[in-house]
């Protein structure tokens, strides 16, 4: 019902976004992002969301930066789109490019889609993920695969921390807090937190196991998330 709320509340600016996905399509990255960012803003605003960014001040605007994060909602993209200090295009599953509007806007930052069911679209995207991240462009991933909709983490799926390896991007750990409450219509509380982690530079991983890199960055996500709540 919340989230139908949003919807409605956001109604009579669907048309604008529309359009203004279309007609950014040939303009620089930075500028689709700008306007994007605008636009999730307003999603966040409209949602009745009171966000609060924690650790921003430690992220790198001059690297190359792969942001890792847990995965609790659905406003989960709109508020890092908000929030991230730099452009940035993401993971996402392949499902998402049918949804009218969002998808456009998907396409328009180049995100990269994955079909979670078929093993060799997982494998093209460790290495589109990775290709994005050697350009010089930061990259969103959700590790979990799917959301939460609730405080608890799922696992993590070790292979999205591949391209991390082959890029050799400096990672970024991103705790979503409470983010999930605008698909739980039972709960009322409208506060959320983003926390930034302190960034993971290659050399510091290099000699881990995709394994062991998973699991470090899960226990600091789990950490902040606990240290949050």
């Amino acid at each position: 019902m919340k989230k139908a709320l949003m919807w409605i509340r956001l109604a009579l600016y669907l048309p604008a976004v529309w359009l203004s996905a279309i007609q950014s399509r040939k303009q620089d990255f930075e500028v689709r992002f700008q306007i994007l960012r605008h636009w999730a803003k307003l999603v966040v605003k409209k949602a009745n969301v009171r966000l609060s960014v924690e650790g921003i001040e430690q992220v790198p605007t001059n690297e190359t930066l792969y942001y890792v994060c847990n995965h609790q909602g659905s406003l989960d993209p709109f508020i890092l789109v908000a929030t991230v200090p730099t452009s940035t295009t993401a993971v996402s599953k392949v499902e998402n490019r049918k949804i009218p509007i969002i998808g456009t806007w998907m396409r328009n930052v180049d995100v990269i889609f994955l079909d979670r069911e078929n093993m060799r679209s997982a494998l093209q995207m460790v290495k589109d993920t990775a290709a994005t991240l050697k350009s010089g462009r930061n990259v969103v991933i959700f590790p979990e695969g799917t959301r939460s909709k609730c405080e608890k983490m799922g696992e993590f799926k070790s292979g999205s921390i591949k391209p991390a390896f082959l890029s050799q991007a400096t990672i970024i750990p991103c705790t979503l807090i409470n983010t999930f409450t605008i698909d739980v219509k039972e709960i009322k509380d409208n506060r959320a937190k983003v926390i930034f982690g302190a960034p993971i530079r290659y050399d510091e991983y290099k000699d881990l196991s995709t394994v062991e890199l998973s699991n470090k960055i899960q226990s600091i996500i789990q950490t902040n998330l606990d240290r949050g709540l």
